[in-house]
């Protein structure tokens, strides 16, 4: 319990097919893309000493969207410090 990490993901992939009535120029088309491609590391360094990365690949956004470190002595409340991006609504499931 004194050291330990845990490595999680999040893939969502969209893909579409239109047929000629919804295009401009009145042929069939397709489209793929990644809407979330996420990577998630995340444990304890030391007893009461925690840490989260967590870095979104897709296109639209590359960039860190938690880079926190936790401490977590004073139970059970949890002190954080570093770029925190907690989870509102139902947008992250």
């Amino acid at each position: 319990k004194e050291f330990s990490f845990k490595i999680n993901g999040r893939l969502q992939a969209d893909a579409d097919s239109f047929d000629g009535f919804y295009t401009q120029n009145g042929e069939r088309a397709d489209e793929t893309y990644f809407r979330r491609a996420r990577l998630e590391i995340s444990g304890v360094a030391f007893t009461d000493w925690g840490y989260t990365f967590n870095r979104n690949f897709t296109n639209d956004s590359s960039n860190w969207d938690e880079l926190a470190i936790h401490y977590n002595g004073w139970k059970p409340v949890q002190v954080s410090i570093g770029r925190i991006n907690p989870t509102f609504g139902l947008e992250e499931a």
